[in-house]
């Protein structure tokens, strides 16, 4: 479910002006690059990775920075929440 979910967040980037950038790494491809090195080489099975990547408009300002950072440090109860959400409809 939330693979479904990250995927619609990357392909959604094209089609929503001035997002951040978004990549899903699909589990059992290994690490994103950003992570290598950083000692991270058993991973349960099924995990995967999403990136965000913000850009210079995305911090321009304090306002804008806490923004980001709010929205980031939220990130996984939006996922979860929509998650549980999805799964009510199956």
């Amino acid at each position: 479910m939330a693979r479904i979910i990250a995927q619609e967040m990357v392909q959604a980037v094209d089609k929503v002006p001035g997002s951040p950038a978004y990549l899903f790494t699909e589990p059992g491809t290994g690490v994103p690059q950003e992570l290598d090195g950083a000692g991270v080489e058993h991973l349960p099975e099924g995990t995967g990775f999403m990136s965000v990547t913000l850009f210079p408009a995305h911090v321009e300002s304090d306002a804008k920075l806490d923004r980001a950072v709010c929205r980031l440090s939220q990130f996984r109860a939006f996922l979860l929440y929509h998650m549980k959400a999805a799964k009510t409809y199956l």
